[in-house]
């Protein structure tokens, strides 16, 4: 019996995984290992065939996988019974039992083609020897979150997820969840649709395989889209005073409120109106347009300032008096007063 062999094996990328067993003309298994990445190299004892001639596949230290994980370079060695290694480079016959899950060339390079296990055989005719060929999925090693980072309340918008290997290749077919750091600002369903239910700041979350990226998101109020002044347009006597109201809404036409609305005039010594105040009176006869400001967004009202006495209605009385009957100076009186303090004319009398 010839002494144990001892292998060092390298891994190639995280891809494959290979275990080593013998299954036709050894007695016993043995097991070669490739590191996924970051894992430390693995020494092997290899125990010899009984057969006279030992056949052994091997993984030399100078080969190395390609970019992306995909592949990795095995070999074979043939010995004698003395242990002496035997010329065998076109002697031997590499063949995969399932190639979608792994190939292998004739040179005995492997290549991942999917997720899962095969036998990856190698042919003498002295005999044969089989690698356990075992395909994983690459680790995630970060997560790369697209979505903006700002939204008004109400809105909703999409965020995606890319999950992405050790050297940014994108991973695909991963599960993905979704969360927010404070619900009563932003929610996010299982498929990345972000809500905006509250003003503030808050964190979206995607988590895969241990690793998480967040997008910071902050939630504003709805800007203004529309104002609408009431009344649209007015005819206000000279000294009169007008009140307004100014209504914002939203995009949808949804009325905003606690908005700080400034108000204006086109022309203040005919129509004059504070900035902060909804309240305005005409001073000369003319034409102004008022407008209500918020948030870039404007409303108006148009404004005609007249005489007063040209807008005045008709007080219209009838005193009818006898030759017998005494004058009633105070009703007259009254009648005036009443007249005068609603700002209306006195037409005529008759006697």
């Amino acid at each position: 019996m010839h002494p144990p062999v001892k292998v060092r094996a390298f891994g190639a990328f995280a891809l494959l995984t290979v275990s080593l067993t013998l299954i036709a003309s050894c007695s016993s298994d043995r097991v070669i290992s490739i590191p996924v990445p970051g894992a430390a190299r693995a020494d092997v004892d290899v125990k010899p065939s009984k057969d006279s001639v030992q056949l052994m596949v091997r993984t030399p230290t100078a080969e190395r996988g390609a970019r992306g994980g995909s592949t990795v370079q095995l070999d074979a060695a043939v010995f004698n019974p003395q242990g002496m290694e035997l010329e065998h480079k076109k002697k031997v016959y590499w063949s995969s039992l399932d190639t979608l899950i792994a190939t292998v060339d004739t040179s005995g390079l492997v290549t991942a083609q999917g997720v899962g296990t095969t036998y990856v055989i190698v042919d003498h005719k002295k005999g044969l020897d089989s690698v356990r060929v075992v395909v994983i999925p690459v680790p995630v090693a970060a997560i790369r979150i697209t979505g903006v980072d700002s939204l008004s309340l109400g809105d909703t918008a999409s965020f995606s997820a890319a999950t992405l290997d050790s050297v940014g290749v994108p991973l695909e077919g991963r599960v993905v969840t979704w969360s927010s750091l404070a619900t009563g600002i932003a929610t996010v369903s299982a498929q990345g649709e972000v809500i905006a239910v509250g003003v503030g700041s808050t964190e979206i979350s995607a988590s895969a395989e241990g690793k998480t990226a967040t997008q910071a998101l902050r939630v504003w109020p709805q800007p203004i889209a529309t104002i609408t002044v009431d009344p649209a347009s007015v005819s206000v006597p000279q000294f009169h005073k007008v009140r307004y109201t100014a209504i914002a809404r939203d995009r949808r036409g949804n009325i905003l409120t606690d908005r700080s609305i400034t108000w204006s005039s086109s022309a203040p010594a005919v129509f004059y109106i504070k900035a902060n105040a909804d309240t305005a009176a005409g001073k000369d006869l003319g034409n102004a347009v008022v407008s209500a400001t918020a948030e870039g967004k404007s409303g108006t009202s148009d404004v005609t300032v007249t005489n007063p006495v040209e807008a005045r209605a008709l007080w219209v009385t009838r005193f009818e008096f006898t030759t017998s009957s005494a004058v009633d100076f105070p009703k007259i009186a009254t009648i005036f007063q009443k007249a005068a303090s609603a700002n209306f004319n006195v037409v005529y009398f008759q006697v």
